[in-house]
């Protein structure tokens, strides 16, 4: 019977040992399970295009990478100026310094409204269309292939001049912080950079829908979109300056949320989809300004997407194996056209560094790449070889291209990047001096 009794007592200890435990458990699990917070997105964590009412703009990160320059090189600029870019640092910071008296410009400043009757919207004029002589009023207007109409630069009706002023003063201003590290540069920066994007009554609608308007013909044109390009330039800068008291978080979110929604623009309007399907340098360079958009917004996967599809959608499509691109070369003024589909062929190579892809070294079954077309393009850029080619006028590059041929020598040791600047920069100084020797190791 005591046996009994203490096997009872024994059996009840252990139930009420083991509920003990139990509950022990299921409090510690209470206690320490938490919900997860939402991670923050980098520049490498995508966000969702298709609702511009759920964006939210990732953190800012100072030190992101440019994509029009060597942040490395510019760096060690900064510490060790090269002789050689001496004179080139008193011009940039002489324009720099001239950008401060100047009233910021606007896209609302024109005078005469857009079909939309929206002073935001951005208006430019189609430069090879002409009036018709056989017409009263010359409309609609006719087409003469490389041969430039100068009301273009009518800015009480377009905005392309005024738009290209401020992103080259931006640029100035950019660089000149980023080289020197004075904050009153960074500071005309940004005031730049909020009046055009950013300010309730003076930005610009995230659309270019009347880009390139052709006079009785078309109020806007898919060609227009190209000319949101020099927008990657202003990526770059808001990387340069991001890291100064100048330019805040909510400066960066609202640009981000900017970019956001005119990539969202470039997907699903009609001129987006028209320019995409475009097959010459008009379809490379909106994929390069959709993908760098869709980067700096914080759409990755969307910029990875679109540099990967590009070898089969347009080196492929757009290069022969022996390097011509036929689409240019048809053109009146081919070697400018050829020129700047490798500037855009290289400035999406660039965004491929960004997200994982290499373009550079991509080689199809047929044997298309993008070094044949450079290496075709080459020695007639140095004078090696006359352009064979229809070429009205003759090709006016400028020294950009100096700066696309530093990023491609990256890849390729067989370009003599000390040949290619001296005959193409020359006496040039300035930014594009600076950006071509920061990728010259």
């Amino acid at each position: 019977m005591i046996v009994l009794k203490r096997l009872c007592s024994l059996m009840v200890f252990l139930c009420l040992f083991f509920s003990l435990i139990a509950a022990c458990k299921t409090n510690s699990a209470k206690v320490t399970e938490v919900v997860p917070e939402a991670p923050l997105r980098s520049a490498a964590s995508p966000v969702s295009q298709s609702d511009n009412s759920s964006f939210v703009a990732s953190k800012m990160q100072p030190g992101m990478p440019l994509i029009l320059a060597d942040r490395n090189g510019l760096a060690s600029f900064r510490d060790n100026l090269p002789q050689e870019l001496g004179y080139s640092m008193q011009i940039l910071k002489s324009a720099a310094e001239k950008a401060f008296k100047e009233d910021p410009p606007s896209v609302t400043a024109k005078t005469s409204l857009p079909a939309s009757a929206d002073p935001h919207d951005y208006v430019s004029f189609s430069i090879y269309y002409w009036p018709d002589p056989a017409k009263k009023d010359g409309k609609p207007y006719i087409f003469k292939d490389g041969h430039v109409n100068p009301e273009y630069e009518d800015s009480t009706k377009y905005d392309s001049i005024r738009m290209n002023h401020m992103i080259t003063m931006v640029d100035q201003l950019s660089y000149a912080y980023t080289l020197t590290g004075d904050q009153s540069y960074a500071e005309a920066a940004a005031k730049l950079l909020k009046v055009w994007f950013l300010n309730d009554d003076t930005n610009m609608n995230p659309n270019m829908k009347f880009g390139q308007e052709i006079p009785g013909k078309a109020n806007g044109s898919p060609s227009g979109i190209i000319e949101g390009r020099r927008f990657i330039s202003v990526i770059d800068s808001v990387h340069m300056i991001e890291g100064s008291d100048a330019w805040t978080e909510a400066d960066d979110q609202g640009m981000k949320k900017w970019f956001h929604e005119y990539v969202t623009w470039l997907r699903t309007s009609e001129f987006g989809k028209r320019a995409e399907r475009s097959n010459n340098n008009n379809g490379v360079w909106y994929d390069a300004i959709t993908a760098a958009s869709a980067w700096f917004s914080g759409d990755v996967d969307l910029a990875r997407t679109i540099v990967e599809a590009a070898k089969t959608n347009r080196i492929d499509k757009q290069i022969k194996p022996d390097g011509t691109m036929p689409r240019e070369l048809e053109r009146n003024k081919s070697l400018q056209s050829t020129v700047s589909n490798l500037e855009a062929f290289i400035t999406l190579s660039r965004i491929g560094d960004m997200v994982g892809v290499n373009l550079w070294d991509y080689t199809s079954g047929s044997g298309q790449n993008l070094k044949n077309a450079v290496h075709f393009v080459l020695p007639s850029i140095l004078g090696q070889k006359k352009w064979e080619y229809k070429d009205i006028g003759g090709a006016n590059l400028g020294p950009g291209f100096a700066r696309y041929v530093s990023m491609w020598a990256l890849h390729d040791s067989d370009v003599d990047m000390n040949e290619v600047k001296d005959r193409l920069l020359q006496s040039k100084y300035g930014i594009e001096l600076i950006s071509t020797m920061s990728f010259m190791k």
